[in-house]
């Protein structure tokens, strides 16, 4: 299927909508199903399910689920199994690439071009959720989770010509490579803003990224939980000069199977900068300013949640001076305490200014925060159940100031909020 240059096509309706805002993709699917033929076999599956040739960015692709499709032929063509890209600037929305397979890119295949992506998942893709050659994409809020490379990239692959893409608030999880960058490889001057890298693997160096040429700026990331093979599970910026700069980043817990230290496994770089951030096994031989090594006091690290504590060295303690988006990763303000906080989470514990807990006529537990967050942020009120185990309970601030969570408890625990020491209190409904 090629997509035509100013045209915009939308999924996710039921059929009923009379408005284009009542889409819910998440709800109602609108597949473009590669598995075209025998159920049991893949290799009669659609090669390329959609192209786009020198479209521009009126060409909008919004609401789709692209999956199974399978371009592993081993030829020339064998490049983009979902979708196929070429000198095109078109508009990608809270669509789905899964389950497809190709000899590169398998998810999206893109030469030169700007395409904008957003809310996007690429889920489980077989060589690379993402290949991009040349050109300058921009990707936001988008999640690379499950995709695998044989040779490098198994998230998002930028290698072979010089690119320059944008990543504002993207996770990355569990992406896998034989070779460089379990999460990402690339060429070029790549810009990641507010973004997570946690249990990607490489068989050589860099678990998370590799950078392999140009400066890459990196803030307010959070790197954890990686492994690779070889040296440098977190970060590794070794190949043609790279000459990256790391600023508010958070390493941590990264391991390689030869690493000669524990800073080592966090990141390797023959160049560049690293400035106020929390580096494992900080020794300050890459110099800088503002650096440090000690624990940084998630939440609940063994569950992945990588949020501070209100008494986590990395409060208040990085560098405004390069922030550029006005929310974490979380979708909550920036800069809410003296100064930015160190990874892609900001701390709410200075803008909670009281709680108050109910019981309704139901017997559940009603939890009310006053805060001095602007409506649409999110509170995560937390709660042990019987077996001590914490329960969060998020909810959306209101033009007030306030949020408000429901929930039937089944403890009398203290109920906090996640990550603050105070204010907790108890309340025990009927």
């Amino acid at each position: 299927l090629s997509l035509v240059d100013g045209v915009a096509v939308y999924g996710g309706f039921l059929g009923i909508e009379v408005d284009r805002g009542e889409c819910r993709p998440d709800r109602n699917l609108t597949i473009f199903d590669g598995e075209i033929g025998d159920q049991e076999t893949v290799a009669d599956n659609t090669e390329r399910i959609l192209t786009a040739i020198g479209v521009g960015p009126d060409t909008i692709l919004d609401g789709f689920t692209v999956q199974n499709a399978n371009n592993d032929t081993g030829d020339d063509e064998a490049q983009g199994g979902g979708l196929y890209a070429l000198d095109s600037a078109m508009q990608i929305v809270d669509c789905t690439f899964q389950h497809n397979v190709s000899g590169g890119g398998a998810g999206i295949w893109a030469e030169r071009g700007n395409l904008l992506v957003t809310s996007c998942r690429f889920l489980n893709n077989e060589k690379s959720g993402m290949t991009y050659l040349g050109g300058s994409p921009v990707l936001i809020k988008c999640l690379f989770q499950g995709n695998m490379s044989h040779f490098r990239g198994g998230g998002y692959n930028g290698g072979v010509d010089y690119q320059v893409p944008y990543f504002a608030d993207c996770l990355f999880v569990e992406n896998s490579t034989d070779g460089r960058g379990g999460a990402y490889f690339g060429l070029g001057d790549a810009n990641f803003v507010n973004c997570r890298f946690t249990d990607n693997k490489s068989g050589e160096s860099g678990g998370a990224a590799y950078l392999h040429e140009g400066t890459a700026v990196i803030s307010n990331c959070t790197v954890v939980g990686n492994r690779s093979g070889y040296v440098g599970s977190g970060i590794v910026a070794h190949g043609e000069t790279p000459t990256p700069v790391l600023t508010n980043c958070l390493l941590w817990n990264n391991r390689s199977k030869r690493g000669t230290s524990v800073e080592y496994d966090q990141i390797v770089i023959l160049g560049g900068t690293i400035n106020y951030s929390c580096v494992e096994g900080w020794t300050g031989r890459y110099g800088g300013v503002g650096n440090f090594g000690d624990d940084p006091r998630f939440v609940d690290a063994d569950k992945e949640n990588l949020r501070l504590r209100d008494d986590s060295p990395c409060f208040d303690a990085g560098d405004d001076s390069v922030v550029t988006q006005p929310t974490d990763l979380d979708g909550n303000p920036r800069i809410l305490g003296a100064r930015v906080d160190i990874g892609c989470y900001e701390s709410l514990c200075s803008a909670i200014a009281g709680l108050d807990l109910k019981c309704t006529s139901s017997g559940k537990l009603k939890a009310t925060a006053t805060t001095t967050l602007p409506e649409g942020a999110t509170v995560r009120f937390t709660q042990p159940d019987a077996q001590g185990r914490p329960k969060a309970h998020p909810a959306a601030v209101n033009r007030r100031g306030k949020s408000t969570a429901k929930w039937r408890p089944d403890s009398d625990a203290p109920v906090c909020i996640e990550g603050c020491a105070q204010p907790c209190k108890q309340q025990t409904c009927p």
